[in-house]
């Protein structure tokens, strides 16, 4: 990714995580910004000393947001352009002096950490004794980084000798405003000797043999992994089923696996600014601890001595009357909240709630459609009534979570415009899938069958990890985004032959596939486009090398595809040895067939044509093997076949290409996104 990118990347993470939780939070994401690495103990504290403003809470909201990776247990950073954009903002917003008050609190904070216990210390520096650059220091902090020297040395030459100082490779990382401003971190120059493969200095040496550390350098390569923006929560799972088929088209056998994939939601209103919002938030939060806190204090007589329950009293009960003090500040800042606001925080607990009952919606229905599939009747009598009321049980758990929140949402009246109140009416769902890395032979072979020249050479392509559309873009997703600002051109917002919201949108050329592309990365932050050709056979593939994903043919049961010979019988309704089938005609609903690829990807061969970025080259001669867009100024690619071809079309190494204005009532596209 160009530099320039990267810029725009974490100018939109920065965005969305402001949209999402308020600008009091963001504040605190200044703030976190100046360390090279953080811990939760390091950030309350940058919190309680630079923005006590900020609830308590939002320390996780930073940890845990696609600002932050983590960096081993509870310790985390930050990618160096999203670093520096924050750190920028922070001088707009507070002033360099804010810098240099900052360096004097890391200093301050590292010796005094360091004069913590050995458990202790864990917890507030971390599990790894990376903490050594946690600062940028001021060059005239020399006094602190002597103090922090001496106890360094202290502990190393302790009983505990085997605590040794281990150097994290944090060039990269570093931000261009604090080199400008003459800020280096605490120890990095050795750091970056290592890294340079340059003799460490002899002043350096000596202080580390005072400090019974050995520096040497070492080799290695330094891979940058920067986590996709948003979306904040953790992946989620999801089950799938998988058959392979003998040359016959015979399902020889049927696999349950398991993925794990994120989902957009469209429509959730994700874009408004909700800050009086985290003061609700906040007040719940505090009054679970406020009944924790007393119940802990009635436990505590009863379980500790006399001069232990002192001690944990007064902490307890001092804990006791903050948290009364904030509350009442809440109880004020809620009274004077507008109509509109309340409004707000309405619609933002609506969002949360739908995006759980989407989960659990999808989750009932592959809970039923388990129940009924074939699978199950490959067991014993004895085991398929067993499986049967495990899954029955299961679907009566979801349907009791999916009641409650359907109850939530209706103790949320809200009185919105028209037009959201129509989108509110259903929730969209983009399902994303985590597509993992590796090595794959691109093309075919060259006995396979009905191949075609443009499928040469087979070469090796290395493809790095990145997230895909479970299914195709469905109608229902294309109106939504359709609607949202124009960024380079118009779009149809109905231009499907073949009508239905669960059905793929077709009509549109890669032109309009990169539009939408464009809307959807404006309005969620994340860098949506289309898959590269090396990434869509990769996916389609899913580590098979067969013609198809579902083994050596394919069938009309398993895709939607023309399984019957054309008029002229030039093309053949059957593959291989396998069987004829029937022709729909029209597109499927996504997914209804059922059955997926390794990957947990639905609807890679047939339904409707797929777009590419890359454009069109003959054969794969000097052809990209790193999974990269190949560009020249020719027609795009489209992949996959779709339901008006025959079965040749749709196999995996199949390729074909239109001009990029060109429509068709086949030709439809998928998304896909990269971490950064």
């Amino acid at each position: 990714m160009s530099p320039k990118n990267r810029d725009d990347l974490a100018t939109r993470r920065i965005r969305v995580f402001e949209r999402r939780y308020g600008t009091n939070a963001l504040y605190l994401a200044y703030h976190a910004a100046f360390p090279l690495t953080l811990t939760s103990d390091l950030l309350y504290c940058l919190r309680e000393n630079f923005v006590r403003d900020v609830p308590w809470y939002a320390v996780a909201d930073v940890l845990l947001s696609g600002l932050c990776q983590t960096a081993g247990y509870d310790l985390y950073e930050m990618e160096g352009k999203t670093r520096d954009a924050l750190l920028r903002q922070l001088c707009d917003e507070f002033g360099e002096q804010r810098l240099k008050e900052l360096a004097n609190f890391m200093s301050e904070y590292i010796a005094s950490r360091l004069q913590a216990n050995n458990d202790n210390r864990v917890l507030v520096l971390g599990e790894r004794p990376d903490w050594t650059a946690l600062a940028y220091l001021s060059p005239d902090g020399q006094e602190a980084i002597n103090a922090i020297k001496q106890e360094l040395q202290r502990l190393t030459s302790s009983a505990d000798g085997k605590e040794r100082i281990k150097w994290a490779a944090l060039v990269e990382s570093y931000a261009d405003l604090l080199s400008e401003k003459g800020f280096q971190p605490l120890l990095l120059e050795w750091a970056q000797q290592t890294l340079d493969n340059q003799p460490i200095q002899d002043e350096a040496t000596k202080i580390a043999t005072q400090m019974g550390i050995t520096l040497q350098p070492v080799k290695f390569q330094v891979a940058i992994i920067t986590q996709e923006d948003e979306p904040t929560e953790e992946l989620q799972p999801f089950d799938f089923v998988t058959v392979t088929v003998d040359a016959r088209g015979q399902v020889v056998n049927r696999e349950k696996q398991r993925g794990f994939y994120f989902v957009e939601l469209l429509g959730d209103d994700n874009q408004v600014d909700f800050e009086e919002s985290e003061k609700l938030k906040e007040k719940l939060i505090l009054l679970e601890e406020k009944d924790r806190l007393i119940k802990v204090t009635q436990e505590l007589s009863q379980n500790l001595t006399y001069q232990q329950t002192t001690i944990d009293e007064k902490k307890t009960y001092f804990n006791l009357i903050k948290i009364n003090e904030r509350i009442s500040e809440i109880d004020e800042t809620l009274k004077r909240l507008s109509p509109q606001q309340t409004q707000q925080i309405k619609q933002q607990q609506r969002a949360k709630l739908q995006r759980q009952l989407f989960y659990l919606s999808k989750e009932k229905k592959t809970l039923e459609h388990n129940f009924v599939s074939n699978f199950i009747y490959e067991n014993s009598h004895v085991e398929r009534f067993r499986i049967q009321e495990d899954i029955s049980l299961e679907i009566s758990k979801v349907d009791e979570e999916i009641s409650q929140i359907e109850k939530a949402l209706e103790e949320l009246p809200l009185t919105l415009p028209v037009p959201l109140q129509q989108t509110q009416q259903r929730i969209i769902g983009l399902e994303m899938v985590a597509i993992p890395g590796g090595e794959f032979v691109m093309g075919s072979p060259s006995k396979e069958l009905e191949r075609r020249s443009s499928e040469s050479p087979q070469h090796t392509v290395t493809v790095q990890p990145f997230f895909m559309g479970k299914y195709p873009v469905t109608q229902a997703q294309w109106q939504f985004v359709a609607q949202l600002p124009q960024v380079n051109r118009d779009l149809n917002p109905d231009p499907s032959n073949f009508k239905g919201e669960n059905r793929p949108v077709e009509q549109v050329s890669w032109d309009d596939a990169v539009e939408f592309c464009h809307r959807l990365s404006q309005y969620t932050g994340r860098p949506y486009r289309l898959p590269s050709e090396a990434e869509w056979e990769y996916a389609c593939r899913a580590g098979t090398k067969t013609p198809f994903h579902f083994g050596e043919t394919i069938t009309t049961d398993l895709a939607n595809y023309r399984g019957t010979d054309d008029e002229k019988n030039q093309w053949s309704g059957s593959y291989g040895q396998g069987p004829k089938g029937i022709y729909r005609q029209e597109t499927t609903e996504v997914g209804i067939l059922k059955v997926a690829n390794n990957f947990g990807l639905y609807d890679m061969h047939g339904n409707v044509w797929e777009w590419c970025q890359d454009h069109w080259h003959e054969n794969y001669k000097s052809a990209p093997t790193d999974g990269s867009v190949w560009l020249d100024d020719n027609n795009r690619i489209l992949r996959g076949g779709s339901w008006y071809t025959n079965p040749r079309n749709c196999r995996s190494a199949y390729r074909s290409n239109k001009d990029l204005g060109s429509t068709a009532y086949c030709f439809g596209f998928r998304v896909a996104c990269s971490p950064a």
